[in-house]
């Protein structure tokens, strides 16, 4: 309103997708017919400069080279990007949220190999690795294509879940034959590069964007970058596998060395010893 715009204000990224960690950014998206870009960051960012909530603003740009507004909010210091346009950011999003709705195992499947990749430094899309929206369309997938196909009325448990999703990446997926499209994805059965766009069929990864099929996600991954996560989901799944791995990939001293409590509401009968 105050740009006096035809447009909207939709959530995009980690957040709309419902994937988010507790130190993600907030991705905003102006959406609407025929914006300017430059012209709406320029006015936005006057406005952000003159807000009393907002800090640090500065223009910045995505690993795709597309121009972004970022501030940081006073009171919840969350970092705020706004972008223009960002459709496609929307939808894949929306997409993401709505498998993962259907899927209550999704999240905290995701929210571990998070984790586990910003530890061993394989997050990172501007350094030819994996960013966080290509990771979570890697776990769907796998829930799509894997554990849909497994025993009907015998749920796997979070650590079967977990080496599973290791070892098949790590090891039985063929990268250079097949696809990861949550699009296509059907249970037990792969999605061979021939159904892909002619211009990204011979890309050596390729990560469908469910926003735009024509849209390779792993585009930008390196030669380095592949090989670097390869190398870390096979040594994680050998360090898990082993007796105590669990404990050593994520022991942190710092929490270790301090006592923690856990509050939680029950029932009068239950016995805390139980607990």
């Amino acid at each position: 309103d105050m740009l006096q715009l035809q447009a909207r204000v939709l959530l995009a990224g980690s957040v709309a997708a419902g994937v988010y960690s507790p130190d993600s950014n907030v991705n905003l998206a102006l959406v609407g017919e025929g914006l300017d870009a430059e012209r709406c960051l320029d006015e936005l960012e006057q406005l952000a400069r003159r807000s009393q909530r907002s800090r640090h603003v500065a223009r910045k740009t995505d690993p795709t080279g597309a121009a972004l507004l970022s501030s940081v909010d006073a009171e919840t210091g969350a970092t705020v990007t706004f972008g223009v346009g960002m459709q496609r950011e929307c939808a894949s999003a929306s997409v993401i949220s709505h498998y993962a709705s259907r899927e209550p195992r999704i999240h905290p499947v995701l929210r571990w190999l998070r984790v586990l990749a910003e530890q061993l430094g394989l997050l990172g899309a501007r350094d030819g690795l994996l960013g966080a929206f290509e990771w979570a369309l890697l776990v769907v997938y796998y829930f799509q294509r894997v554990v849909a196909a497994g025993p009907p009325g015998r749920p796997q448990s979070m650590v079967q879940l977990i080496l599973g999703l290791l070892a098949f990446y790590g090891r039985q997926f063929d990268w250079m034959a097949e696809v990861v499209s949550v699009r296509l994805a059907s249970q037990g059965k792969q999605v061979p590069r021939s159904d892909m766009a002619d211009h990204i069929a011979h890309d050596p990864w390729i990560i469908e964007d469910p926003g735009d099929p024509s849209v390779n996600a792993a585009a930008r991954t390196t030669p380095a970058g592949r090989r670097r996560v390869l190398r870390g989901l096979r040594a994680v799944e050998r360090e898990l596998q082993r007796q105590g791995g669990w404990a050593t990939l994520f022991s942190c001293p710092s929490v270790t060395r301090t006592r923690s409590f856990v509050s939680l509401e029950c029932a009068r009968d239950v016995d805390p010893r139980v607990l």
